[in-house]
């Protein structure tokens, strides 16, 4: 006979979001096995919500990337491989948004990489999310043209804590085990080594408000070389 695992949910208020990984007092404590039902807040912290909202007059840098958690796991120990599965990642609202900002991002000068064109101009576009047909409308802002787009709901950014106490607001190239990928969604899987504490958040692209399942394995692993 099997015994069924617990089940917890957690929607965060914004006096609960974690602003770095690291540093922030655990929001529920779990066993391995069991399954938390989480909540998260796009990569703008619910500021942005019209075509009418730019980041520059919107957003308090650095409170972007709101992030919910920690969660710790009992039993955990540094230098544990801690097993996150992702059961299912859905949207929790029927709207999206994306933005261009000046001098930020992959599609346009920035202080690291220079170009001779000049910075993109700030705009917002806001997205039709339709969770029961699975697609999202784009609409342009300069024309009539739109088109509806298949819809992949992804986490975006996990990570368990960084070693010896520190604090981090960026992913690091280290095998503190925090990144970012497209790639994690629903029925995958993510292994990081570290604390047993984990945060996660959603993309900073088209962002809506994601109702996320998790749940989690431990073993005892020696660090990677």
């Amino acid at each position: 006979m099997s015994v069924p695992f617990a089940t917890t949910r957690f929607v965060p208020t914004p006096e609960q979001f974690a602003w770095t990984f690291g540093g922030n007092e655990p929001v529920l404590r779990v066993k391995p096995g069991d399954i938390f039902d989480l909540f998260t807040e796009d990569a703008f912290a619910g500021r942005i919500r019209s075509s009418d909202d730019l980041p520059s007059e919107t957003i308090e840098y650095p409170y972007i990337n709101p992030q919910t958690g920690p969660i710790y796991v009992e039993g955990a120990e540094p230098g544990d491989t801690l097993a996150i599965h992702l059961i299912d990642v859905q949207p929790a609202r029927d709207w999206a948004v994306s933005t261009t900002v000046p001098l930020f991002g992959a599609l346009t000068s920035t202080k690291f990489t220079p170009t001779l064109q000049p910075a993109l101009p700030e705009k917002t576009w806001l997205y039709s999310v339709d969770r029961g047909v699975g697609n999202v409308t784009y609409r342009a802002l300069d024309s009539d043209y739109s088109v509806e787009l298949p819809l992949q709901p992804f986490l975006g950014t996990i990570g368990v804590a960084p070693a010896a106490g520190e604090v981090r607001n960026v992913l690091v190239p280290e095998a503190f085990g925090a990144f970012a990928a497209e790639q994690i969604g629903p029925a995958t899987a993510r292994h990081g080594i570290g604390e047993p504490a984990i945060t996660s958040a959603p993309s900073a692209s088209t962002s809506p408000w994601h109702r996320i399942v998790f749940s989690t394995a431990t073993s005892m692993s020696d660090t990677p070389k």
